[in-house]
């Protein structure tokens, strides 16, 4: 029980940061739409898709292996970062050189290169700070980690204002407010993990880790993909503008996304120091994240069309019936998170990534087929898909002793909830929605656990 405790405190502080941050995120969100244009919006989310896919191949996943040796090996740490910065700068170097080659292929346009070079310096630093904030998450420390990354997103948020909003530099201007943010923070975190730094460096260990590390490869860049190759083909279809739009639904969608960033930030350093007969544990977790994502997703749906109107700009409206398949995508992607946590402790890595491009085929073959009758309602049914073929996968190969009875309830109330929203009822009945549900499952969990 007291590791239970433990647990759900780490994640509700992992929730409330990311909360925090978020908060600030959607502070930007007026202004990017006011001003930049919703092709400029695009341009902004296909540089991120670039950058995002990158920041992967400068990892090479040696975040998650330091969650898994760290713990037991002190100087996990040590060798991964003498390795990475190294490597990190060779990469950076080349992807500068290149920068004007992959704006042509991505925008059709070398007058870009500029912005990519900025998202590669970005990365560059971004890969130090990021295997120190992780550092924080393996010694099971939230709250340092909530307040470095709270900090490194209100600096970001300072330069952008400034950059965006006052010095009017658009794209460019978010680009470079993201850089200066993540160059001070990372020379100050330095510092911070210093000890960490000391000790010998074990070659053997580091090959340990690539070995635990390189199979989730494959699987990292599916589920970037998953989250992201939506919009690279709304804007092959459909062009910028429509990308704009779209990105902006997926915004507000991964409101859903506190409770599983939260959770997964807690749960890799809490199920690998279970021993074998607390194991059972991982099912009662699963009934509450059901329990708590489900809720979340009531509140974003059945608030939406009193708060949307009022913090979007008008050109940016069609965003509002997309966003509850962006939710909806997100739960899925939780649950599937639940059920691979078996695959992570019995190392089965390379498992993790044949259900992630299983996952990622569906993505691309779905987005192909529905993008051109439906357009971007159609990228949204295909990530729905992709998501729920995820988490059904994941079941069907770990096949955990979970009860599954809880789960198909909360996800009824959904449906229920989702028509209610879709035929636009009154604020009555959309705040009643809000109020049965904790009434209910909580009635309903009371009963499962009496029996």
């Amino acid at each position: 029980m007291d590791q239970l405790k433990r647990f759900f405190k780490e994640a509700a502080t992992y929730t409330f940061f990311d909360f925090l941050r978020r908060v600030l995120g959607f502070f930007l969100i007026p202004f990017y739409t006011r001003y930049l244009t919703p092709t400029e919006y695009g341009i902004y989310f296909l540089i991120l898709l670039v950058t995002g896919f990158l920041a992967i191949l400068y990892n090479l996943g040696l975040m998650v292996s330091l969650y898994r040796y760290q713990p037991r090996e002190k100087n996990s740490f040590l060798c991964t970062i003498t390795f990475l910065i190294p490597y990190n700068l060779i990469l950076t170097i080349v992807l500068l050189i290149a920068a004007g080659r992959i704006s042509q292929f991505f925008l059709h346009s070398e007058k870009f290169a500029i912005l990519f070079q900025i998202g590669f310096l970005f990365l560059f630093f971004e890969g130090f700070l990021n295997q120190a904030l992780a550092l924080y998450k393996v010694e099971r420390m939230p709250y340092y980690f909530g307040l470095l990354s709270t900090l490194r997103f209100a600096t970001g948020l300072f330069f952008n204002i400034l950059l965006v909003v006052v010095l009017r530099k658009g794209v460019y201007g978010i680009l470079l407010g993201n850089l200066l943010a993540s160059v001070v923070i990372a020379s100050s975190i330095f510092f911070l993990v210093g000890r960490y730094l000391k000790g010998k460096f074990d070659a053997d260990l580091l090959m340990r880790e690539f070995s635990y590390s390189l199979p989730l490869l494959p699987a990292l860049w599916a589920f970037f993909l998953i989250d992201y190759i939506d919009r690279f083909m709304v804007e092959r279809f459909l062009g910028l503008s429509a990308v704009g739009i779209y990105s902006l639904a997926y915004q507000i969608g991964s409101v859903i996304n506190l409770a599983v960033l939260g959770f997964r930030a807690a749960y890799p350093p809490f199920f690998f120091s279970l021993k074998t007969e607390e194991l059972g544990n991982l099912g009662r977790i699963f009934q509450y994240f059901v329990l708590l994502v489900g809720f979340l997703y009531i509140v974003l749906i059945m608030a939406l069309p009193e708060v949307f109107p009022i913090f979007i700009g008008s050109r940016f409206h069609p965003a509002s019936s997309l966003v509850w398949m962006i939710a909806l995508s997100f739960l899925f992607y939780g649950i599937y998170i639940n059920f691979a946590s078996h695959l992570y402790l019995q190392n089965r890595t390379g498992v993790v990534s044949l259900l992630a491009l299983g996952s990622l085929a569906a993505n691309i073959i779905g987005n192909l087929i529905l993008i051109p009758p439906l357009g971007s309602y159609g990228a949204a049914v295909a990530t729905i898909i992709s998501y729920l073929l995820l988490a059904l996968l994941a079941y069907l190969v770990t096949r955990p002793d979970y009860d599954l009875s809880l789960l198909l309830k909360v996800l009824t109330y959904i449906a229920i909830a989702t028509l209610l929203g879709l035929f636009q009822v009154g604020l009555i009945f959309r705040l009643l929605t809000v109020l049965v549900y904790p009434i209910l499952f909580w009635w309903l969990k009371r009963g499962e656990d009496e029996k």
